[in-house]
């Protein structure tokens, strides 16, 4: 869904699905948990450089999901 932006994954808020926690999970299946990240900011980056409001709400909200999974696979390993 992307026309080859380094941060893209989606062109427009309006291609993706809304829901920031379904946009972290198929970005972390395609890309990798740390891969990702760095696409979500990015592509938050991307929103707020052009002006986007909208898709960066959803950008930030899709880097939060990411940054709680990341957070809750640290905890997961700490209590091993």
């Amino acid at each position: 869904k992307c026309s080859g932006r380094v941060g893209c994954v989606y062109e427009t808020a309006s291609d993706m699905d809304n829901d920031p926690d379904q946009v972290a999970k198929e970005l972390i299946e395609q890309f990798g948990l740390k891969q990702a990240s760095v696409r979500a900011s990015q592509s938050a980056f991307e929103a707020q450089e052009a002006g986007q409001l909208y898709e960066l709400s959803v950008w930030r909200d899709v880097r939060r999901a990411i940054y709680e999974k990341q957070a809750a696979g640290s905890r997961n390993h700490t209590k091993s």
